[in-house]
């Protein structure tokens, strides 16, 4: 005899779609897509509008558990004792995508986290194979958050790596080990460089290059078809470089790739981007920003034309800011379309249009993407001159344009727009202000050392001195660098009266910083000692991105 399995059952008063419709959480529109794609593949209501993004997965959980009256879990914020998951098979786990969260000894009664916990179908068969004295409780769980902890629970973050020295003689289990290591490590890009006798993995890792291992040439020929293989990269006869993308799913983790082949002498290189799951929509808070500049932000993109630009240098960090601004200016009363180089997979409504030549090619026609009917326009890293004046234009004519563009400050936004040969009085008349940001490393909050401020630390920190700064010191959290994550400094500098002096008066650096002054506004170097003050920042590292001098206010 088996021994109870209780789920809860509460009369449905009102179907999901209809709930979801009337608290105004999807259009009617998006309520016939998810039941017309539901009778195609008969997936539950709730997983359709999830995977279709009509709904965040964790607010959906909360509204189902209301509906049905059963109890909801984060599994995204569980952690799960490995001697619970040893009571159900692995297989039927997986199978049946199920976990279990929690065991009471003391009733003998295990819970199963579910995506529909009122399937008795699914709590039978596990019933079946397992002790027969223990009974099932089933909670609500995100379809999207269970993949994601059965994936750590049966591929913990902390498990050994493969060494790639160890797998270098098969070229699949070599590039998913240095895909996971990579991954775990959080490092941005790998770089595989042939040179004299070897191979040189490297690695970016927040912002900072360095050497992971050496392997034998012989191992290129395999890394390089492997590679091209997954990317879905044809041979390139003319030597050009080509790029291609793909999806793993490695150690319970999905790893998004974007290749680039480099046809460098004597053999290819190659350059992966390397990020984990989709990419998430930051917001205007998440990003940080001091709040003089939040609200200099905030007032150039309430204007309903003119150009905003936004800099960043190459992997500092731009397309991360542009999504920010994309969602808090997404309306569904308006028409957002981002035209970007190499269009990615972030969680906001704007339409994505693929732009990379017409971004970079001097000769590139890009009138087509212009006479779209945008009320907004995101343009990602311009570099031709051509489509810098093509957004002019359109701002010209009553667009809003938000573009982005390579440089390591506002100053160096302004030159690049000058050496353009942008016109200098268009300039004043559409130009709503210039955002600036680089990227630094923060401190590990588990390792970072206090010390008092030295002599010549006071002197760069001006008037506002701590009582204690923080430095670098290294431990196995974050291997051992002194740093984990990193955080973007800000300057922003509204297109105003001192900004169109200046313009006019032939744009000289010396006079620059006095633009910031008139507004009170923080530079990128009082922002990144802000960030020192706080703790957070290591004055040697904002030394190391800015320009520090005690004349920063």
């Amino acid at each position: 005899m088996s021994a109870a399995v209780t789920s809860p059952h509460h009369a449905q008063p009102r179907r999901l779609g209809e709930l979801l419709h009337d608290a105004s959480l999807i259009t009617a529109d998006q309520l016939h897509i998810a039941l017309a794609e539901q009778k195609k593949t008969g997936e539950l209501l709730g997983r359709i509008l999830t995977r279709l993004e009509f709904v965040p997965e964790a607010l959906l959980r909360d509204l189902l558990g209301d509906l049905l009256g059963v109890p909801v879990v984060d599994l995204d914020q569980t952690v799960i004792d490995p001697r619970i998951l040893a009571l159900v098979p692995k297989k039927l786990i997986e199978r049946h995508h199920v976990l279990p969260i929690r065991w009471n000894p003391k009733e003998a009664i295990l819970t199963l986290a579910m995506a529909d916990p009122r399937d008795m179908a699914v709590l039978d068969a596990i019933q079946a194979n397992i002790h027969t004295e223990i009974n099932l409780k089933s909670v609500l769980s995100g379809p999207g958050e269970l993949s994601r902890a059965i994936g750590r629970a049966f591929h913990p973050s902390n498990a050994p790596v493969v060494n790639p020295r160890v797998v270098a003689d098969d070229p699949i289990r070599l590039i998913d080990a240095l895909l996971v290591d990579a991954a775990r490590q959080e490092a941005t890009h790998i770089h595989i460089e042939p040179e004299p006798g070897q191979v040189s993995i490297r690695y970016r890792h927040h912002g900072v290059m360095s050497q992971r291992c050496a392997l034998h040439r012989d191992h290129l020929s395999g890394m390089l078809s492997r590679i091209r293989q997954l990317a879905g990269m044809e041979n390139d006869p003319n030597g050009a470089s080509r790029q291609g993308r793909f999806r793993a799913q490695l150690s319970g983790m999905e790893i998004d790739c974007q290749v680039t082949a480099l046809a460098t002498m004597p053999d290819e290189s190659l350059v992966l981007r390397v990020r984990k799951g989709f990419l998430s929509s930051p917001t205007l808070e998440s990003l940080g920003l001091a709040l003089p500049i939040a609200e200099r932000l905030k007032g150039m993109l309430v204007h309903p034309t003119g150009l905003t630009m936004i800099a960043a240098p190459p992997g500092g960090g731009l397309s991360t800011t542009l999504r920010a601004l994309m969602a808090y200016l997404q309306d569904e009363e308006i028409s957002l379309i981002s035209i970007e180089e190499h269009p990615e997979h972030p969680r906001h409504a704007a339409r994505r249009v693929t732009g990379g030549e017409w971004l970079s090619d001097p000769l590139a026609d890009p009138r087509e993407l212009l006479d779209m009917d945008a009320d907004i326009l995101f343009l990602d890293a311009v570099r031709a001159p051509e489509a810098m004046r093509a957004a002019l234009r359109a701002a010209m004519r009553g667009q809003r344009i938000v573009a982005g563009i390579h440089a390591h400050s506002a100053h160096g936004v302004f030159q690049r727009l000058i050496d353009m040969e942008l016109p200098i009085p268009a300039l004043i008349d559409n130009l709503t202000g210039v955002v600036a940001q680089r990227l630094v490393r923060l401190l590990c909050p588990a390792c970072k050392s206090a010390h008092p401020p030295l002599p010549e630390e006071k002197r760069v920190l001006g008037a506002r001195i701590p009582d204690t700064l923080f430095s670098a010191r290294g431990c196995p959290a974050c291997q051992h660098s002194g740093y984990h994550g990193r955080v973007a400094l800000f300057e922003a500098l509204p297109a105003d009266a001192p900004v169109s002096l200046w313009l006019e008066g032939g744009a000289r650096h010396s006079a620059f910083i006095p633009c910031f002054h008139a507004h009170e506004l923080p530079t990128l170097a009082d922002d990144a000692l802000r960030r020192v003050r706080q703790g957070e920042i290591s004055l040697e590292e904002a030394a190391r991105v800015v320009h520090l001098d005690s004349h920063s206010h």
